[in-house]
């Protein structure tokens, strides 16, 4: 027993004393390889050894031994990075909430580092992260802690208000700097930014919610509760969404566009809502950009054909009712065979495509290269394609004119421009001629007043949509408010909402 104890704790003792050395050794790639090297024949060493020997008591001792190996390898990487891992800021932030006391968390970010990633390749800018986060291990009584979804980003906790303007003075001190990579002067430079007393937090998530919240906006004026208000609602409107998609029990809301020309209801946009028992209606302002994080527009974009599908095939509708508009997401471009779907699920409801329109903005042609042929294969079908939301910046001419749209809806922006300025209005009412005389149909959003309904008449759009004429309403009151329909502009159905 003793014979086998002495060679395994000397072993012991000389990767203990080694570990220990190396960790307050300056990084350089030589120790490195050397530490690993030694790791490895030390194993290798504990390895055989397990395989003679059967003492029970020694196995025990040897297994001990590698788990401690593996520890030191673990601080070594932190350490050579001088930067904890996400494992450890759980642990922090766990040992934070445990004792229920006020800590703050100061937020450190690689100043214009999407500019470092357009302008240098990836082995620059991953060592520029490793460098900043070397130079901010420099600040004596603090470690900072690598960001759980952003490279860029490092987290210093602090229990006080004055440790964090003592840890923020100390990082200023440290940048800007040059830092040479790969024979290039970058240069260093970091944003910081506390957040609040972070102690209302309930949970792990919660914190890192709330760090992600204060460090998209440096200028946060709202509370802490109030912010974890809005996460926690967050939340729910989640888990109402996922509920409704399990359960297929979207609901489909219509708003009709008002035709300048028929002085009539002759198409409509389908509108998704989601009505919650515990929540109410719960608007796509609020679910749609949730579903876009986490991969369930695609989801929703289909049951809401499907929906329209079925209204469509269910209602007797008016001879000059053309066509109802579904909105798609860029995502749903990526689907494979979408086409098909998109033809499949029509032909399941028997309702013809030239029903349809599909409503997409310009930014999907930035991420699909095959839209342009996507559209024209489902255009022989008869379906039409509308961009939405021109001029907020997303839609421009060139995309208009570059893909096979059919009609150009105007913002709403575009509208209340017109009202506020003679020459805007004239710039808007030339848009509309060129768009007219090329062959698109255009649509007016937003409007509200009569005031505006003349204004756009005066223009020539082919059609207006907005609360003047109807807010989105239950699919089941619409075929209702087209059968009473005499004069649009005084039928409003603001009651049916």
């Amino acid at each position: 027993m003793t014979y086998y104890f002495i060679p395994v704790l000397i072993s012991s003792c000389l990767i203990t004393g080694f570990s220990i050395y190396n960790l307050f050794q300056p990084y350089t790639s030589k120790k490195e390889k050397s530490f690993f090297l030694f790791l490895i024949a030390i194993t290798i060493a504990l390895y055989i050894f397990l395989l003679l020997t059967s003492d029970n008591v020694s196995h025990n001792i040897v297994r001990s031994i590698l788990f401690f190996l593996i520890v030191g390898a673990e601080l070594k990487i932190e350490k050579d990075f001088r930067v904890y891992s996400d494992k450890k800021l759980f642990h922090i932030i766990s040992r934070f909430l445990q004792r229920k006391e006020s800590f703050y968390a100061v937020i450190v970010q690689i100043d214009n580092f999407k500019n470092h990633e357009i302008t240098y390749d990836k082995t620059i800018t991953s060592k520029l992260i490793d460098k900043v986060g070397n130079r901010l291990s420099k600040v004596r009584g603090f470690k900072p802690l690598h960001a759980t979804n952003k490279e860029d980003t490092f987290i210093f906790f602090v229990n006080n208000k004055e440790n964090e303007k003592s840890l923020t003075a100390k990082i200023e001190k440290l940048f800007p700097y040059t830092e040479t990579i790969e024979g290039k002067e970058i240069s260093a430079n970091v944003v910081t930014t506390a957040t609040k007393d972070l102690s209302g937090a309930q949970t792990i998530n919660e914190i890192l919610e709330l760090i992600e919240e204060f460090s998209l906006d440096t200028k946060k004026c709202c509370t802490v509760s109030e912010t974890l208000e809005t996460i926690r609602q967050k939340h729910k409107v989640e888990i109402a969404m996922d509920k409704a998609l399990k359960e297929h029990n979207l609901s489909l809301y219509l708003q009709p566009l008002y035709s300048t020309k028929t002085n009539s209801y002759t198409m409509a946009e389908a509108l998704v809502r989601i009505e919650d028992p515990e929540l109410g209606l719960i608007t796509p302002n609020q679910f749609i950009p949730l579903a876009e994080a986490n991969g369930k527009i695609k989801e929703i974009s289909f049951q809401m054909l499907e929906a329209t599908c079925s209204f469509l095939n269910q209602n007797s509708l008016p001879h000059d009712f053309e066509r109802v508009s579904v909105n798609l997401s860029v995502m749903d471009f990526n689907e494979p065979d979408f086409a098909q779907k998109i033809l499949a699920t029509m032909k399941k409801y028997n309702v013809s495509p030239n029903r349809f329109t599909l409503e997409i903005t310009e930014s999907a042609s930035c991420f699909v290269p095959k839209l342009k042929e996507i559209m024209i294969e489902l255009k022989k079908e008869g379906i039409k394609f509308a961009v939405d939301d021109f001029g907020t910046g997303y839609a421009n001419l060139d995309t208009v004119l570059r893909l096979p749209f059919d009609i150009v809806k105007l913002d709403r922006s575009l509208l209340i421009s017109c009202e506020e300025r003679e020459d805007f209005k004239m710039v808007v009412s030339h848009l509309i001629t060129m768009f007219n005389k090329v062959g698109f149909s255009t649509v007016v959003e937003g409007v509200e007043t009569e005031e505006q309904a003349n204004m756009i008449q005066e223009m020539m759009a082919t059609y207006q949509q907005g609360f003047l004429y109807s807010k989105p309403i239950p699919v089941q009151h619409f075929t209702r408010l087209l059968k009473e329909q005499k004069n649009p502009k005084t039928n409003f159905a603001v009651g049916l909402a």
